[in-house]
């Protein structure tokens, strides 16, 4: 199974707290798991999105 975290930066603190603590755990049960930052210009988001359907789950954060 293929996971990608989409989060708002690698340096954030809620990504730390909510994805990055997980990343291990994931792959020592098997999963291969990518952590994606967001990007701000859309070309980056463009080519961002269109590789997104290399994964079977992705799970976006975002600020509520």
């Amino acid at each position: 199974m293929k996971v990608a975290f989409l989060v708002r930066s690698m340096e954030d603190s809620s990504s730390r707290y909510r994805a990055l603590q997980f990343v291990p755990f994931l792959k020592e049960k098997g999963v291969d798991v990518t952590v994606l930052s967001r990007q701000r210009r859309w070309r980056d988001k463009l080519k961002l999105y269109n590789t997104l359907d290399r994964y079977d789950v992705v799970v976006i954060f975002r600020k509520l």
